[in-house]
């Protein structure tokens, strides 16, 4: 037992081979530096990233930026996964660390396991990019709270074919669907949406003449498409709110 949380070993028929474990550690912006992890009205507790060890505690731990990087210097516009390690022999505090390998992180001191909680983004100033978070389980949905005017990707868009749109400095690599805010501001056309790469001949979302929020699932490539159907005449601004990721 260190710090009022315990590591156990778990059995196999215990974890989740699909999705390791997890319930309550939420990430919370602070500030551009810091962001913390946990929760205030309920223990955190997560499997390890293969399922094997288990880690419960309550309230929040804070990571601080780039004290707190697993190697190298903070890269700017940049994607950062935030996780939690610790030690499978229970000597040594949980820890928050942001690395760009997720997969592979570079531990600290005698920790020797780790879980994924998110992403964070920063920008050209290496400030993180503020957000909210909703979810305690694997599904978590993020709310950009920044200034709408930076959250732009299309601004008076009137493609008549197929038309790709890289959302990936407002959605997270491991991002499942993207939550946009679609507006028509002249004319009276309508736009067709559908996921990145395709896989659909007709789109599955329309916006005409309105504003509309909406949510489009995307593939892993963290885009989508869209194109005008009808004569020109109408310009299109897209926005990206937020975005929805497994963890």
């Amino acid at each position: 037992m260190v710090d009022g949380f315990s590591v156990d070993k778990l059995l196999l028929e215990d974890v989740n081979v699909f999705n390791a474990f997890i319930h309550g550690p939420v990430l919370e912006w602070f500030s551009a530096s810091r962001i913390d992890v946990g929760n205030s009205d309920m223990p955190s507790r997560m499997a390890d990233s293969t399922g094997e060890y288990f880690l419960e505690y309550t309230g929040k731990i804070a990571g601080n930026m780039p004290a707190d990087l697993d190697t190298g210097i903070e890269a700017a516009d940049s994607w950062y996964a935030v996780i939690v390690e610790w030690d499978s022999s229970d000597t040594s505090d949980k820890k928050v660390t942001y690395t760009l390998t997720p997969a592979a992180p570079t531990l600290t001191g005698d920790r020797d396991v780790w879980r994924k909680i998110g992403w964070v983004k920063n920008n050209a100033s290496k400030s993180f990019l503020e957000f909210r978070a909703e979810g305690v389980s694997n599904d978590r949905s993020y709310y950009w709270m920044e200034e709408e005017d930076t959250l732009y990707l299309v601004q008076n868009g009137d493609p008549a074919a197929w038309t790709t749109v890289d959302a990936s400095t407002l959605v997270s690599p491991d991002s499942q669907r993207i939550m946009i805010h679609a507006a028509e501001i002249t004319g009276n056309n309508n736009f067709i949406f559908r996921p990145s790469g395709g896989g659909q001949a007709n789109g599955n979302l329309k916006v005409r003449s309105s504003q509309a929020y909406n949510g489009i699932y995307q593939t892993a490539n963290q885009g989508f498409q869209y194109k005008r159907v009808g004569a020109p005449g109408g310009g299109l601004d897209i926005s990206v709110q937020g975005y929805k990721e497994i963890v």
